[in-house]
């Protein structure tokens, strides 16, 4: 899964979802692992 952020739709982390699509519908709560993002170390090498 692509985290993106909305306004400008620039990808900011790869996570991997906890739980399927129905369960992700509301306001609070970790739905993904975070397994990658921007200015971690794998980042800094792909640029």
């Amino acid at each position: 899964m692509v985290i993106t952020e909305e306004s400008h739709g620039k990808s900011l982390a790869i996570g991997r979802a906890q739980v399927d699509g129905g369960g992700m519908v509301g306001e609070e709560g970790q739905v993904v692992s975070s397994l990658h993002h921007v200015g971690d170390d794998l980042y800094e090498l792909s640029i």
